[in-house]
């Protein structure tokens, strides 16, 4: 039985490949607009724009932490400073880029890529050696020490979160399915109505190529946390910036209304170009991740039928997308010789640094602190 014809929205097609400048006359006409208002609509990397990853600077010696902090600030790392006495600590003051606090919660260490100890040299300061003692034991039951780190933070209600998301349905092949991703309060939701019609069949969302395109080699696969309706999803990734390009896919199926976690390796993205399996094509190349893409969608790979397709609505609800298997984190930092015999001791990298060294140059010591995460990144 031939599936029904209905009415193709032609303008939602055109909405959908000008928004991701799939059309080579519509790119030029949307950086010309974006060009006349003063706009850029190119997404760019949050490992360059607004970083995913904190720092926090432990700041044992003020004078000493001050330009560190500075120096990240410039460099657009989100900065949470400790403090032994939240009274001492005017020089961070009134800075709403930094997060300041005299109290050590799991919530001071999440998301955190690097702790920077400024105790300087010779204070003998044994509260601090104790205070790096609660640091490496609250941050061994964190994120960071499971090689994870997060991309997409859905959690925390953000509209800034979603601006290159977009939706991309049937509707580029004729379809007149419609789907599209909004926030909630502590997940996104990914629903909308997919049909048959025309031959159609799927509904997607997409982020927008990363500019410049993300380097996840450090990494073995991607983890989502979700909770779906019971059916078969597909996640996709891409390599190269083309909007018809090669994609890499991986089917998980969903547990309806509970939360899941799975594990998307690498290695196990099937390459495939517009529904078939393409045995001939390279391997996915983390270190060029352009873009990301959840889809509902009927088929599997090569007209295999998805087996928990209904046509109809659906509804997946994202908390967050991360990469998994990335070297143990948070690396530590150093600056001077107090506690470096408790951190090595840990499982976490430790970089020690003698401010001696740079003779008391504070500005040269930050402008290493930074080469120092540049070179671990």
């Amino acid at each position: 039985m031939m599936n029904k014809k209905e009415h193709w929205d032609f303008r939602r097609f055109i909405q959908t490949v000008a928004y991701f400048e799939g059309i080579p006359f519509l790119k030029c006409l949307t950086r010309l607009r974006n060009k006349l208002s003063n706009m850029d609509s190119t997404p760019v990397s949050p490992s360059m724009r607004d970083r995913v990853a904190a720092i926090l600077v432990v700041a044992g010696k003020e004078s000493l932490a001050k330009p560190i902090i500075d120096r990240l600030l410039t460099e657009n790392y989100p900065v949470r400073v400790w403090v032994a006495d939240i009274s001492r600590g005017t020089l961070f003051d009134g800075d709403e880029k930094i997060t300041l606090s005299d109290r050590l919660t799991p919530e001071l260490l999440t998301g955190v890529e690097a702790i920077i100890c400024c105790f300087g040299e010779g204070q003998g300061d044994r509260l601090w050696e104790e205070k790096l003692q609660n640091l490496i034991a609250l941050a061994t039951v964190g994120e960071g020490a499971k090689g994870i780190k997060t991309l997409f933070d859905f959690n925390q209600p953000d509209e800034d979160l979603l601006a290159s998301w977009g939706a991309v349905d049937d509707v580029v092949m004729g379809g007149v399915s419609e789907s599209n991703i909004r926030l909630c309060d502590g997940f996104a939701v990914f629903a909308g109505t997919v049909s048959t019609a025309n031959s159609g069949g799927f509904a997607s969302v997409r982020h927008r190529n990363f500019q410049p395109p993300l380097d996840l080699s450090n990494y073995e696969g991607i983890q989502l946390q979700v909770k779906g309706d019971g059916k078969r999803y597909k996640f996709i990734a891409r390599c190269e910036g083309k909007w018809d390009g090669v994609s890499y896919c991986y089917s998980f199926d969903t547990v309806a209304n509970e939360w899941i976690s799975p594990r998307i390796p690498f290695q196990e993205l099937i390459p495939v170009f517009r529904a078939k399996t393409l045995t001939d094509a390279s391997s996915f190349e983390p270190r060029r991740t352009y873009s990301l893409q959840l889809m509902f969608s009927k088929f599997e790979y090569d007209r295999a039928l998805n087996p928990t397709f209904t046509p109809g609505a659906f509804s997946l609800q994202v908390k967050s997308i991360a990469v998994y298997g990335g070297k143990t984190s948070p690396q530590f930092i150093l600056l001077g010789s107090e506690g470096e015999a408790i951190a090595r001791a840990s499982r976490f990298p430790v970089t020690s640094v003698s401010p001696s060294q740079f003779a008391a140059d504070e500005k040269a010591i930050a402008q290493h602190c930074l080469a120092l995460l540049n070179s671990a990144s």
